[in-house]
This record gives C-alpha cells, structure tokens and sequence, in this order.
C-alpha cells in the first residue's frame, strides 16, 4: 500500500483486532496520541459498505435499536520521543512491557518526551483517494499543537513509489519521487536521510516544527 500508509510505508493497514504486538503496545501506553476517523454505520443497510473494519466494529450505543456501529476508516498511531527526529529506538518497544509495566527503557514511548513521532498513518485501501489522508493528518498536528504538549511531529517515510508497470509485475526500476512532497504540502520540513535503519534503512526524515508555549505533560 502506498498512499494510506505514508509515515513510513511499512505498516500497512490493520483493521482493529488485528495482533500486532507494536500497536498493541502504542495504543496502550500512549492512547491520547492515537486518533481515529470513525464512521456510523447500520450494518442492515449497508450491505455494499464492504469494509474489513465494518466486521469489527463496535456499537455506537448499547441499547441502539437498529445497532449502528462506529467503523474505523483512517488511523494514526504515535508515540513520544526524546529525539529531534525518529530513531531506531523510537520504532522498537520493550519486549517485557507486560510483564515489568514500570521499568524504564530507552526503547519505544518516553513519556515527557517533546517530540510526537508518528509510527502510522493508514486509511481503509478502498477509501483511498477520497481525502481521508489529508484531513487526518491536518487534524492530527493541529490537535498536537494546540495541546501545549510537543515542540515538534517527526516521522520518516520512503521518497519513491513504484509505478503502474511495477504494481503489475514488481520487476520496474521506474520510480517517482512521493512520500516527501505528500508530507510537505502540509508544512513537514524535509531533514533529509534518516539514520534510522529500521527495516533496511532507505528513510528521510520529516519534521513539523510546533509555535505552542510549553505546557506540563500529565
């Protein structure tokens, strides 16, 4: 998937319920830097809505008479950092989170950290192409900005794409340039190549600088 996942291109789209012992691990420690689109949706009278995530969702309200559930049609999942960009450090997580819920690690969430790093940026593949990515993440730095709490967004994200040619037979050397002009139509600054060789390395970093006074993290 290219479009719905442009934070980095690695994670691809999961609906809720999915194992994925990262997100699992983000969504719990971090909630607040999470956000989601959610759509209503009465499964009776949306036959045609042909969505993994419609097979998951959840009721809006219990006692709904024509059990309209709330489906997830674009995410982004993120974490605090220490660093002014994300680092390998920052993509892992500590394996005993579990089990040693209280133990410091230099691994994953580091609470009080003034960076937001954004882990994934994903949108429901046949919801492409309708704007979802964009108003997500406008929303998604303006609610970070506003909440005093970061001085920056920080992701890393690959700089090509394959084209027509190569989606049919993944052999084309065709590629074009992507991932870095979508993030900074919406104010990201492009820093570079990542020192981050999380899955074998080939990232830029990208930065959205935050103009908030400083706020106390709770």
């Amino acid at each position: 998937m290219r479009r719905p996942c442009p934070a980095r291109g690695t994670e691809r789209y999961r609906a809720p319920g999915v194992d994925s012992p990262q997100i699992e691990y983000r969504l719990t420690k971090c909630p607040e830097l999470c956000l989601g689109v959610f759509c209503t949706v009465v499964p009776e009278e949306a036959k045609d809505f042909d969505l993994a995530t419609l097979r998951m969702a959840k009721p809006v309200e219990t006692d709904r008479e024509n059990g309209a559930v709330s489906v997830l049609l674009a995410q982004i999942i993120s974490t605090r950092s220490n660093a002014n960009v994300v680092t390998d450090a920052d993509m892992g997580y500590p394996k005993d989170w579990k089990s040693a819920p209280g133990k410091a690690s230099d691994v994953g969430h580091q609470e009080g950290g003034r960076s937001v790093a954004i882990h994934s940026l994903a949108v429901a593949p046949k919801l492409q192409g309708c704007g979802l990515g964009k108003l997500i993440i406008k929303s998604y730095v303006q609610q970070i900005n506003n909440s005093g709490t970061a001085d920056r967004v920080t992701l890393i994200c690959q700089d090509v794409r394959n084209c027509f040619a190569c989606l049919l037979d993944g052999c084309c050397t065709n590629r074009h340039q992507y991932l870095v002009t979508y993030y900074q139509r919406f104010g990201f600054q492009h820093l570079g190549e990542s020192k981050a060789q999380f899955g074998g390395g080939g990232w830029h970093d990208m930065v959205f600088h935050l103009e908030v006074p400083h706020t106390n993290v709770c």
